[in-house]
């Protein structure tokens, strides 16, 4: 957690600090990312940073916690929170993540880093400390849908949660398998469009989509209860 001489900072210092960390940790993995360049980037002394955090990891969690609350909350702010159907905001939040990663460059870049991480004896697995806030995130709105009777109260919404934040890892492997692009590369390139139709795009999602709900939809448990 940042120390509160960070948080006291001017925002355009606060700022700066966040944006040269942020380059710096998406460019590099973290073993290889250096605390000097950052200090640079940022024009503060090198020492000044362990004045705002406790050190190198704490700084790299940060940053993590900060393009993840950002990615989210775009995510959010795209749904119609109203909608009772499941897979219908499903859809919506894997659609507005795609676009999230190809609007903002700086923090999708480290987002994707962090997801190809190997265990690190500081940080442990960056990649599983991501999907966990996915988790957490889509646990919510499966929740909320078995209270409603909306999809089956048969199986545990942790599992749910866990198995969907992965798939949702997995479909972008599958697109950028079948389209023969790198979502990275795009990111780098500042291309904010991916080298497939907005129909393909969509079709790829409800075909995953049409796996899901004929398998989560309550109805169909009924039916087979008959």
């Amino acid at each position: 957690m940042p120390k509160d001489t960070f948080l006291n900072l001017p925002p355009d210092k606060k700022q700066s600090i966040v944006t040269a960390g942020l380059d710096e940790f998406s460019r590099h993995n973290y073993a290889t990312a250096a605390v000097s360049r950052i200090a640079a980037k940022a024009g503060v002394a090198k020492g000044s940073l362990y004045q705002y955090f406790a050190d190198k990891r704490d700084f790299y969690f940060y940053l993590l916690d900060f393009a993840a609350d950002a990615k989210l909350d775009y995510i959010t702010r795209s749904l119609d929170l109203t909608e009772a159907d499941f897979f219908v905001l499903y859809k919506r939040m894997l659609l507005a993540g795609t676009k999230f990663d190809l609007e903002q460059a700086a923090y999708s870049r480290l987002l994707y880093n962090a997801g190809q991480e190997k265990h690190h004896a500081e940080i442990g697995n960056a990649a599983t400390r991501l999907l966990e806030r996915s988790q957490e995130y889509l646990k919510n709105f499966l929740a909320a849908a078995q209270t409603d009777g909306r999809i089956r109260r048969d199986i545990d919404c942790d599992l749910l949660a866990y198995l969907i934040s992965r798939i949702s890892v997995s479909i972008g492997d599958y697109l950028m398998r079948k389209y023969n692009f790198s979502l990275l590369s795009l990111i780098r390139e500042g291309t904010s469009r991916l080298p497939l139709s907005e129909t393909e795009l969509e079709n790829a999602i409800d075909g995953l989509i049409a796996c899901l709900r004929n398998g989560l939809e309550r109805h169909l448990l009924a039916r087979q209860s008959d």
